[in-house]
C-alpha cells in the first residue's frame, strides 16, 4: 500500500501536464491586479485635476469681483463658492460657471 502511494507522488511530481494553466491563472491575476491599480490611479489623478481647475476658476473669479465689482470679503467668498460648486458639479454633468 505505501509502496503504490509513493509511486503514485513520483508519477504526480514528474507529470507537467497542466502547468502552463497554473502560470496562466497567476499571470491573468496579476495583470487584473495593475489593470484595477492603474485605473484607480487614472481616476484619483481625474478628481484633483478637477478640483484644482475648479478652486483656480473660483479664486480667479474672486479676484475679479473684488477687482472689478468691488465686492465686498463676504460677496467674494460667497462667489467664490458658487463659482466652485458650479465647475465642480460632482454629478458628473459638464456645466461652466461664471467668469470661468
Amino acid at each position: 500500500m505505501l509502496k503504490a502511494i509513493r509511486s503514485e507522488l513520483s508519477r504526480f511530481e514528474k507529470d507537467q501536464s497542466g502547468s502552463i494553466a497554473i502560470m496562466f491563472a497567476f499571470c491573468i491575476i496579476m495583470l487584473l491586479l495593475f489593470c484595477g491599480i492603474a485605473l484607480d490611479f487614472a481616476r484619483a489623478f481625474h478628481a484633483k485635476s478637477k478640483i484644482m481647475a475648479s478652486i483656480d476658476a473660483a479664486a480667479l473669479s474672486a479676484a475679479k469681483g473684488l477687482r472689478l465689482q468691488n465686492l465686498t470679503e463676504a460677496e467674494t467668498i460667497q462667489l467664490a463658492k458658487k463659482v466652485f460648486n458650479e465647475n465642480y458639479n460632482v454629478s458628473g454633468a459638464q456645466t461652466k460657471g461664471a467668469y470661468a
